[in-house]
């Protein structure tokens, strides 16, 4: 009987730790939060085409499967605020651009420091990424471009970059680095170049490989974003 009495106890106390014990991970939300916490850091994914025209895990037959809840899921499991939404079938780049910079606005309002909010997108997901970024001149907040760069660049010269800006893209994809972008005047205030090598074109973030997806949290959480020479 008192083993038994011990057993309980030892497991009680297991029970009432066990959460102490535990790392709490980021939530996913689908947009930014009425009461935000100031000191957490907030990251707005924007995906690919492919979950737009098709749905949230979809297969290309070239890439493979995008597994949008995944990378949703991973980049929340490392301590980020995640705000991400699946866009509506014909939405316009542009115009959803300016919702993400009412939702930035927003958390900046709010009380949420700048360098805490990071905009991350990849594909056309990064292309909106860069309007957003061109439509916030002097906002001193984070931007991630992931394999978006490209030679539709070439026809749009009024876009440019503004805050902290990183550029990660896949060697052996058709997309590119976004050095040329970042040379436009008045240009970023810190722009940094991730040049990543899996060998799996576009579909290298299709899913969350540590390839993209260490180096992206890193420069996150890191205070002070190195600027290229």
């Amino acid at each position: 009987m008192t083993q038994l009495r011990t057993i309980v106890f030892l497991t009680s106390l297991l029970l009432v730790a066990l959460p102490f014990c535990t790392a709490e991970a980021g939530e996913i939300l689908e947009k930014p939060p009425r009461k935000p916490v100031p000191d957490a850091r907030y990251v707005f994914y924007l995906h690919g085409q492919i979950v737009q025209d098709v749905g949230p895990r979809p297969t290309h037959p070239q890439y493979g499967l995008y597994d949008y809840p995944l990378i949703l899921e991973t980049l929340a499991d490392h301590d980020l605020t995640v705000i991400s939404q699946r866009r509506k079938q014909g939405t316009d780049r542009q115009k959803y651009a300016k919702t993400i910079v009412k939702q930035v606005d927003a958390l900046l309002d709010r009380g949420v420091e700048p360098e805490n909010i990071t905009v991350l997108g990849f594909s056309a997901g990064g292309i909106i990424t860069i309007f957003a970024s061109s439509m916030m001149p002097g906002a001193e907040i984070n931007f991630v471009i992931m394999a978006s760069c490209s030679d539709w660049m070439v026809d749009a010269p009024d876009l440019t970059l503004n805050g902290r800006v990183l550029s990660v893209y896949e060697l052996s994809d058709f997309a590119y680095s976004c050095k040329e972008l970042a040379g436009r005047s008045p240009g970023p205030s810190g722009y940094q170049d991730v040049a990543i090598n899996t060998g799996k074109e576009h579909g290298a973030f299709y899913l969350p490989d540590d390839a993209w997806v260490q180096p992206v949290v890193d420069w996150i959480k890191t205070a002070n974003h190195p600027t290229n020479e």
